[in-house]
């Protein structure tokens, strides 16, 4: 009684190790015995590859160049009896992923090639094409297609559109591969001078007009430190650098949270010989300046009869909000 217990004990644990007490083996346990026990696959064998009826031979040097595992090496690892394999998937781009087999470096041309090799890349599991293509990045912007390194995005401050939740969409995300080119519906000219900025270069900006619209492209890519370098019309130092130098801005241009406030202005003196004018100064880059406004369409209307002057100005909103701040400071 107790010996049958113990056989049938001993049939199950042949059942969990999923072995046939009949004598037959597995095939994917055949497969995996034959791989162990077969020779390693000499570098001078040549294998086809057919991706979308067009066929490609490469030898088993250039397919495991990009290792150590990929789909190729996973596939004739694993059917040593074949030397062939179909693959429906685009050929022209498998042409320019067969040049980085063999050791070359290749380029992208645009935006759509470039994630084409990427979704293939993913699906034949070249993580060092993949890494290779993540350098850089192709943005498509208002139908221009741009290749910029990661790092020119550094060079401003590293909260903006592109180092932020943008960056892991493309580099990180699970679906990154599959996904559409990246499209930006903006000014292509306008990004291209935001680029210039970014390398460190100066443009010539033509007019006031191209000015607002850089400005606007900047504070829409979210580079804090070119829209504060766009922000000032004008720069100016005194006889010496530091707490003289001063800034002058175009009235939009001027930041609330920039402004720093004298601790006293005696504004509220009915005494006008008691009056001591104060200087405001803004804070720009970390550094402070004495702050000139430049004011546009001002008209100054004097009323005879009363005795009383009236400015009439296009932006008397902004100025009336830096009023506030002024008395509330």
């Amino acid at each position: 009684m107790e010996s049958h217990k113990r056989k049938r004990q001993e049939d199950n644990d042949f059942d969990f190790l999923n072995i046939d007490l009949s004598g037959n083996i597995p095939n994917d346990l055949l497969a995996t015995n034959n791989v162990l026990n077969s020779p390693p696959i000499s570098n001078q064998t040549a294998f086809t590859i057919v991706v979308g009826g067009k066929s490609f031979r490469l030898s088993w040097e250039s397919l495991k160049s990009d290792g150590p595992s990929n789909f190729f090496i996973e596939y004739f690892n694993k059917k040593r009896n074949t030397k062939t394999v179909y693959v429906d998937r685009d050929p022209e781009t498998f042409n320019t992923i067969v040049k980085h087999l063999r050791g070359y470096y290749i380029r992208p041309v645009n935006d759509v090639e470039n994630q084409s090799l990427l979704s293939d890349a993913h699906f034949y599991g070249l993580k060092r094409l993949k890494k290779m293509l993540h350098e850089y990045l192709f943005v498509n912007v208002g139908g221009r297609s741009f290749r910029l390194p990661w790092s020119l995005f550094g060079h401003d401050d590293k909260a903006n559109l592109f180092n932020g939740p943008l960056k892991y969409a493309i580099t990180s995300s699970p679906n990154a591969s599959n996904s559409s080119p990246l499209y930006i519906d903006r000014d292509p000219d306008m990004f291209q001078d935001i680029v210039h900025l970014l390398r460190g270069y100066t443009i010539d900006i033509k007019n006031e007009v191209h000015r607002e619209n850089l400005l606007k492209d900047s504070q829409y890519y979210a580079f804090k430190q070119l829209t504060d370098k766009l922000s000032t019309a004008k720069q100016t130092v005194a006889f010496n650098e530091g707490p003289n130098s001063e800034i002058l801005l175009q009235l939009n241009d001027v930041r609330l949270m920039n402004l720093l406030i004298p601790k006293s202005t005696n504004l509220t003196t009915e005494n006008e010989d008691n009056w001591q004018p104060s200087q405001l100064r803004y804070k720009r880059n970390d550094n402070i300046h004495r702050l000139l406004i430049q004011v546009n369409n001002l008209c100054v209307n004097y009323d005879l009869e009363n005795n009383k002057m009236v400015f009439e100005m296009k932006d008397k909103t902004k100025m009336n909000s830096i009023g506030q701040a002024i008395d509330d400071g």
